[in-house]
């Protein structure tokens, strides 16, 4: 019998506070374990996200780079809006 095991990332690329409610499970947008190429997927995110928004009248929302180092795709928006950027 085998058992499937998730791979750990060192980081994970978020949406920003405002895409979000704390009462939401927010689903990772991305995982990595190279932070410069984590901040530059989120870079990306953040412009495509706004250039979407832009027919609606802008959007202040984004996405932004937190450590993660743990299984699965999700986090709580109560413990993301208490979580610093990766470093």
């Amino acid at each position: 019998m085998t058992t499937a095991t998730s791979k750990i990332y060192a980081f994970a690329i978020v949406p920003t506070a405002g895409m979000y409610t704390s009462g939401d499970d927010v689903r990772v947008a991305r995982l990595s374990n190279d932070l410069d190429a984590a901040r530059k997927v989120a870079r990306e995110l953040t412009g495509s996200y706004r250039r979407s928004m832009s027919c609606y009248g802008g959007s202040s929302g984004g996405y932004r780079v937190i450590a993660w180092g743990q299984a699965g795709r999700t986090i709580s928006g109560y413990a993301l809006d208490r979580t610093a950027d990766a470093k």
